[in-house]
């Protein structure tokens, strides 16, 4: 996010956290800053007022859950609204699009970048029919080698079929009719809260 800023030639602002929590001061803070674009968890742009948004405001980014249409369809009617996917696994953000005021009923995760490949496949690994949903697989030159120190994992998550070698997502998503691809969950006990990924494995582990 940060090279996304400054590669534009953008300015980019580093606020304390205090400043980037919830509440009505940070719409205060938008326009003291002039804010034109900002990257948001939909858990806080829903607690945004959206009735006075900034002038400058022309972007906002949403990722890292799903966010609720009516806030969605509200925000995407004041500005240009984009909702990006992508685990960190594959660098973060492998597809982006733009939601539509009107008729932004789902949560559609965009069209792939470019260099990404998206398959949907089912739990033998096999791809599934077009409106039938399973779990996601990318592939690409975005994908990471694995996990530091975790042999077992990466190659549990970093698999290799027909010779490409996709990562596991372990969402759940459907291809729809319309082209476009739909979230509908997890495949494991994998959540979000506020847009930080929660593993409950993990914390049972401790």
């Amino acid at each position: 996010d940060i090279g996304c800023a400054l590669l534009a030639g953008s300015t980019l602002f580093v606020e304390p956290p205090g400043l980037l929590s919830p509440g009505p001061h940070f719409l205060d803070l938008l326009k003291e800053r002039n804010i034109t674009h900002m990257d948001v968890p939909p858990s806080l742009l829903k607690t945004i007022p959206s009735d006075q948004p900034p002038s400058s405001l022309q972007t906002i980014i949403i990722g890292g859950e799903a966010c609720a249409p009516d806030v969605v369809r509200t925000w995407a009617s004041k500005c240009l609204v984009v909702n990006v996917y992508g685990p960190t696994e594959a660098t973060v953000c492998t597809s982006l699009g733009a939601c539509d005021s009107k008729t932004w009923e789902r949560p559609l995760i965009g069209q792939p970048l470019a260099n990404v490949d998206y398959f949907i496949l089912d739990e033998n690994q096999k791809p599934v029919a077009q409106g039938c949903p399973g779990e996601l697989y990318i592939g690409g030159v975005q994908l990471a080698k694995g996990y530091v120190d975790e042999p077992e994992l990466t190659a549990r998550k970093f698999v290799e079929i027909d010779g490409m070698r996709l990562y596991r997502t372990g969402d759940l998503i459907l291809r729809c009719e319309d082209g476009e691809y739909q979230f509908l969950g997890r495949v494991d006990r994998q959540f979000k809260l506020r847009g930080m990924l929660v593993e409950p494995e993990e914390i049972e582990a401790k």
